[in-house]
């Protein structure tokens, strides 16, 4: 994250106010990750040696940088009402888009929350409504009520795409009580005996393709404690008994 970072936003969120302005589903996916950055030092730990960490010249830079991370973020947060208004947007991308953003914002998680729950309720597009399920997890997921909104549609959805995006997310979650019809559809995926179509790959959250992130999510499954992608600046550790 740069100090320009935070400097920039405010612009980017601005293009997002005018009609005529086009890939705004772009301007909101690098505003997501311009919320969620790290700085240089602090992401990169490991690279540096202990004695190196606790030096102070590494500690000041550290200290600057997250400064200016905390400043981007803060920046992005204030287009917030902008990306609520996106929501609602024609272009299903927008609509995808506004809502991956704001699942960055963790801050309006108690106002975000029962707008994407409604949303998601309304919604007719099977892309959307499976960018939501993945928006929701990464604001509501640790809940009992966002448990189990995916848990059910990973067991008992009609749509292909939504059953595969509840699944995902249900595994990550770190619960010891994932039913085994959802770790079976995950493997099916996985080894191609299950197709979920290539609507997963149009929604922002599907960075890879659908077999492999069944994949990545079946380690989850592992006793080690991990952090979820989706979830930024969290970690859910996984308890076992």
């Amino acid at each position: 994250m740069y100090q320009a970072s935070a400097y920039a936003a405010p612009f980017l969120i601005e293009l997002l106010t005018h009609e005529k302005v086009q890939g705004k589903e772009d301007l909101l996916f690098l505003l997501a990750h311009l919320a969620s950055g790290d700085g240089y030092h602090h992401q990169h730990l490991d690279l540096s040696s202990e004695e190196e960490i606790q030096s102070p010249q590494f500690q000041e830079e550290m200290a600057e940088q997250l400064f200016w991370v905390r400043k981007t973020h803060e920046a992005v947060s204030e287009g917030k009402e902008i990306y609520i208004s996106l929501l609602e947007h024609p272009d299903i991308r927008v609509k995808m888009g506004a809502a991956y953003l704001l699942a960055h914002l963790q801050e309006y998680a108690p106002q975000t929350i029962p707008l994407l729950y409604a949303l998601f309720k309304s919604e007719g597009d099977e892309r959307v409504k499976a960018n939501l399920i993945f928006s929701l997890a990464a604001l509501d997921l640790q809940s009992e009520r966002g448990y189990q909104f995916v848990k059910e549609l990973a067991t008992g959805a009609d749509n292909p795409l939504l059953q595969f995006a509840a699944a995902l997310v249900t595994v990550e979650s770190g619960r010891n009580d994932i039913p085994h019809k959802v770790i079976d559809l995950l493997i099916q995926v996985a080894m191609h005996k299950r197709e979920v179509g290539e609507a997963y790959e149009w929604i922002p959250w599907g960075q890879w393709r659908a077999n492999y992130k069944a994949v990545w999510a079946l380690r989850w499954l592992s006793p080690q404690p991990h952090c979820p992608s989706y979830l930024p600046h969290r970690c859910c550790k996984r308890d076992r008994h």
